[in-house]
């Protein structure tokens, strides 16, 4: 988180609005609010999303991500936390970035992580699918992306040293990535 929050603020200026993605529980929103980021917004499926801090300066919504209802090129950047492993469907999340991301606009996601495929089949987390990516995993939804004029901002390293995380009976990391629309 601190990565993306640090990212926002080398790329993004402070009037630039900038969205959240699955963000009940992100400390991201209340942190760019701090920092002096005056568009902060916030979706989630949860309803508890709007009573989290800084409810009367950032815009929560309750909605889907993947059928925002904010109007086409609202946001300079867009973040998700952890957040696209639960119930990934790239084309749609795709789709939906390039509709919303301005031209020149940043999505920034860290997501669940090991370089050789872990399945997950079976196992369900907030009532979605989860997915651990896989580096082919990776390298087919940024396919996706790239189709959708969505680019990586740097080269990307996609090897592990070691497991961060041990949960349900699996071993695997974080990634992170930023990538910036075309066009």
């Amino acid at each position: 988180m601190l990565k993306t929050a640090e990212f926002i603020e080398a790329q993004v200026p402070k009037d630039a609005p900038v969205l959240d993605i699955g963000a009940f529980g992100s400390e991201l929103p209340p942190l760019l609010h701090r920092a002096g980021y005056e568009q902060v917004s916030a979706i989630d499926l949860n309803p508890a999303i709007t009573a989290m801090p800084f409810a009367d300066a950032i815009d929560y919504r309750v909605g889907n991500f993947l059928h925002a209802p904010y109007p086409d090129a609202s946001f300079a950047a867009i973040s998700a936390t952890s957040v696209i492993e639960h119930g990934f469907d790239g084309p749609a999340l795709a789709r939906e970035l390039q509709r919303l991301l301005r031209p020149g606009g940043y999505f920034i996601a860290s997501f669940d992580y090991w370089a050789d495929k872990v399945s997950t089949a079976g196992i369900r987390m907030f009532d979605m699918s989860w997915t651990i990516f896989s580096r082919e995993d990776v390298v087919q939804f940024l396919r996706q992306f790239a189709e959708r004029g969505l680019v990586p901002c740097g080269p990307l390293q996609f090897e592990a040293q070691s497991p961060a995380i041990f949960h349900a009976k699996r071993s695997y990391t974080f990634a992170w990535l930023a990538l910036r629309r075309t066009g």
